[in-house]
């Protein structure tokens, strides 16, 4: 009797875990419009475009509104915020959400200068795989290519990012950032900002023609690691790191006057050389 009781209230437990969870779904986009709307939580996005203007597709939503004030205060998961030359995209508190390329090449672009590609606030759970990110023309521009910001448990893997966005990434106040097989590259300012950030890992990824200015910048972070990664023809001071920094099997070619500051950088088997030679830079 007892065994019976047990059992029926471990059946009557499973289903309402099952009916009180969340139902996850896959959705295939083939326009900018369509990813913009199938941005929710619990959610796999397969693109399945050669490319997707992100800044054409908010225009063509003009009837959706999404234009708004103040990221602080919005609690909507996508929205924009108008730059000085046009919208800046958000996806914002979202939760085990996949973005993932259902063709060999998907790039995801803007036109405004003064705007990142897409920025990332408040989000959990959240891989963007595949895809290439950047701007729609070289030229002056002072924002970046992705941002983070107060994210968790966040991968990139097999992503290029690429200029003239003034940096890579912007990764601040996150917590369990994975980038894998990534590349950053032709960015005019910087390869990356971190600032007050946990647990990120670079693992296998590339970092070239980036110019400027100090191009790895690192402030108030803990367990940053850098594995199998190499940093090739890029100019100006290589490292601006104020907090500790692991760099594990990495290769830097890289003018040796211009390494910057890396007094907190822990070298695990690196290979360094001042100047690299053409066979080993990166296209």
């Amino acid at each position: 009797m007892k065994k019976t009781i047990i059992l029926a209230l471990a059946v009557l437990v499973s289903g309402l875990t099952a009916v009180g969870a969340p139902k996850a779904k896959t959705v295939t986009v083939t326009t900018g419009a369509e990813f913009i709307k199938a941005i929710a939580s619990n959610t796999t996005i397969i693109i399945d475009a050669e490319f997707i203007n992100i800044t054409e597709a908010i225009y063509g939503l003009e009837d959706e509104n999404l234009y708004s004030e103040s990221a602080e205060e919005e609690t909507r998961n996508v929205f924009c915020i108008g730059e000085f030359d046009g919208p800046e995209f958000h996806i914002n508190a979202v939760q085990n959400l996949k973005i993932r390329a259902g063709q060999d090449v998907v790039s995801i672009v803007c036109n405004p200068r003064y705007a990142d590609v897409i920025n990332f606030s408040n989000c959990e759970n959240v891989t963007l795989e595949g895809i290439t990110f950047g701007h729609t023309d070289e030229g002056y521009c002072s924002q970046g290519v992705l941002g983070f910001y107060g994210c968790k448990n966040f991968e990139v893997l097999d992503c290029d990012l690429y200029g003239c966005g003034t940096e890579g990434i912007g990764v601040y106040s996150c917590e369990g950032m994975y980038f894998k097989g990534m590349k950053i590259r032709d960015c005019s300012y910087h390869i990356m900002h971190l600032s007050q950030s946990q647990g990120i890992k670079f693992d296998s990824c590339q970092f070239f023609r980036n110019r400027e200015f100090d191009q790895v910048n690192v402030y108030e972070c803990e367990n940053v690691l850098f594995e199998n990664c190499m940093f090739a023809n890029n100019t100006g001071n290589l490292f601006n790191i104020q907090s500790p920094v692991v760099l594990k099997n990495c290769v830097i070619l890289h003018d040796g006057m211009f390494m910057g500051e890396t007094e907190y950088i822990q070298w695990n088997n690196c290979i360094t050389e001042e100047y690299f030679h053409n066979e080993q830079a990166l296209g």
